[in-house]
C-alpha cells in the first residue's frame, strides 16, 4: 500500500521520504547486513548454469570487492562474455576478464568495455556495479522474463537488505514485471539485443550518468520498453558512493535535464502496467499480438 501511494508522490514530497527510509534502513543494518552475506555464501557455492542465449557483463570493480565480483559471475550464464574493468588493483582470478584498468569515469570506462570487442547480435547485456548480486534468481530468470515481457531495459528490483536510492525500484506484491518510465542506472540494468546500440550511444557525456534515466526514457518513443523486473530481487551492499566529484555529477544531470526537457527525474517514477503472478504473460504483450 504504500508503495502505491509513493507512485503519486512527486517534486520534494518524495526525496524527503526516501531520506527517512534511508535512515530507517540503517538503523536495521546489522540484519540486513548479515543476510546480504549469506546470500553471498550461497552465490559464491553456486555454479554457473549452463544456457543457450548469449549473455555479456560488462563491471567495473574494485580489489576489495572482488568476492562480491565473483558471486555476481556465478550466477550470470556459463560462457557468459565477462568484460571487467579494475579501477585499481587487477584481481589475479579476474585477469583473465579483465579489459584494461585506471581510474576514470563509470559510463566512459563502461563505453570502453561494450566497444573492446563485437557483441554477440543476440546477447542480452548485464550492465553492473561491483557491490551487488542477485537474491533467490538468476540472470537467465531475468532474460526470460524480459523476452516474455518483450522489454528492451529492465532491472531487477531491490530485496529487503538491500541499500537503494530510490524508493520507487523496491518489488510490488503478487507481480512479475512491471512496466515503468524509469530504469534506474544502477546498481544492476539489463538490456535487450535489439537495444544494445541505442542505449550504449545514450551514454555519451555522461560521465558518472547522473541524469541517463532521461535519456532512456525518451526512448519509449522509439518504441523502448522500459521494466522493473519485481519477481527477481539484488541486494547492494553499500549505499551510495560520495568518493567521486559531485558537483561534476550534477552538472552532467543537469545538462541532460535540459536536453531531454525533464524537469524532475521523480517525475519519471511511474509503474503503468503490471504483469501480475497469475497471468500466463503481461496484457501490454496480449494487446499488441
Amino acid at each position: 500500500m504504500i508503495g502505491c501511494m509513493l507512485e503519486f508522490l512527486r517534486g520534494e514530497a518524495r526525496p524527503r521520504l526516501e531520506t527517512i527510509a534511508m535512515g530507517a534502513a540503517a538503523l536495521g543494518e546489522p540484519l540486513r547486513s548479515r543476510r546480504r552475506q549469506e546470500e553471498l555464501t550461497r552465490a559464491l557455492e553456486a555454479n554457473p548454469v549452463a544456457s543457450e542465449r548469449a549473455s555479456v557483463v560488462a563491471l567495473i570493480y574494485r580489489a576489495k570487492n572482488a568476492r562480491v565480483v565473483r558471486g555476481l559471475l556465478n550466477q550470470l550464464p556459463r560462457g557468459v562474455d565477462a568484460r571487467l574493468w579494475a579501477l585499481d588493483d587487477v584481481v589475479d582470478d579476474l585477469a583473465p576478464y579483465t579489459v584494461g584498468s585506471g581510474r576514470g569515469a563509470k559510463f566512459e570506462l563502461l563505453t570502453k568495455l561494450l566497444e573492446c570487442r563485437p557483441i554477440n547480435e543476440r546477447a542480452m547485456v548485464v550492465v553492473s556495479d561491483d557491490d551487488v548480486i542477485l537474491v533467490d534468481c538468476l540472470f537467465e530468470d531475468i532474460f526470460l522474463l524480459m523476452d516474455v515481457a518483450g522489454l528492451g531495459l529492465a532491472q531487477p528490483t531491490h530485496h529487503w537488505s538491500s541499500w537503494l536510492t530510490h524508493l520507487h525500484s523496491l518489488p510490488r506484491p503478487h507481480t512479475k514485471v512491471s512496466l515503468t518510465s524509469f530504469v534506474e542506472i544502477g546498481p544492476i540494468f539489463i538490456i535487450s539485443p535489439e537495444w544494445v546500440k541505442p542505449v550504449a550511444a545514450s551514454f555519451r557525456g555522461a560521465a558518472m550518468g547522473w541524469g541517463l534515466e532521461a535519456r532512456w526514457s525518451n526512448l519509449q518513443s522509439f518504441g523502448l520498453r522500459l521494466g522493473l523486473v519485481d519477481e527477481c530481487r539484488m541486494a547492494h551492499f553499500a549505499a551510495p558512493a560520495k568518493t567521486y566529484d559531485r558537483t561534476e555529477a550534477f552538472t552532467s544531470m543537469r545538462a541532460i535535464l535540459t536536453e531531454t526537457r525533464v524537469r524532475y527525474l521523480e517525475n519519471l517514477m511511474r509503474r503503468h502496467g503490471r504483469w501480475y503472478a497469475d497471468e500466463p504473460a503481461p496484457r501490454w504483450v496480449r494487446t499488441d499480438s
